[in-house]
């Protein structure tokens, strides 16, 4: 989620039916048109639809976006300015699934026993392999073998963060 006053008071933003909210790209500049690209390009959603800007007679604008990588924002509310600025304070709902994470064991190589992994894995591999009586698959997993007993007898493991379960939770801006 990016949300911020770009000043494209030119991208004229529109409502479409069960599509979202679009951009009218016709007559925009090169650096607009940029950044509209650059939105289709990154599948980023622009969310607000009412205007956010107006200060006396000035035309009105949506300055203030809330770009999304997907359709979760929920009703945008534009609630008055703060201060002496003339943007909205936009304030919206997030459905979110935060990740729980649980500890899984993973291998430690910086505080491994390389001297003695390299000790155990000193042997003849022409006659482990036997090339002449083995398929290729079978070498593979003769090897694999070996060298996962020698990473799990000399490298040690510790404890890694995992998803596991979603949480929800809603934000504001």
């Amino acid at each position: 989620m990016v949300v911020g006053d770009f000043n494209y008071s030119k991208i004229n933003w529109y409502q479409v039916s069960g599509f979202g909210v679009c951009a009218q790209c016709s007559t925009l500049n090169d650096n607009k048109m940029a950044f509209i690209n650059a939105l289709r390009e990154n599948s980023l959603l622009q969310q607000v639809v009412n205007p956010t800007r107006q200060r006396g007679t000035d035309t009105l604008h949506i300055l203030d976006l809330v770009l999304t990588s997907e359709n979760f924002v929920n009703e945008i509310e534009h609630l008055s300015p703060l201060g002496m600025s003339d943007h909205c304070v936009l304030q919206f709902d997030c459905q979110l699934q935060a990740i729980d994470r649980q500890y899984q064991n993973k291998f430690r190589l910086d505080k491994g026993d390389h001297e003695h992994l390299c000790e155990f894995l000193n042997i003849d591999w022409d006659t482990f392999l036997d090339y002449a009586h083995s398929s290729i698959n079978e070498m593979w997993d003769k090897f694999k073998v070996l060298i996962m007993e020698g990473i799990n007898k000399f490298i040690p493991k510790a404890g890694q963060h995992r998803p596991n379960a979603k949480k929800r939770f809603s934000a504001f801006h």
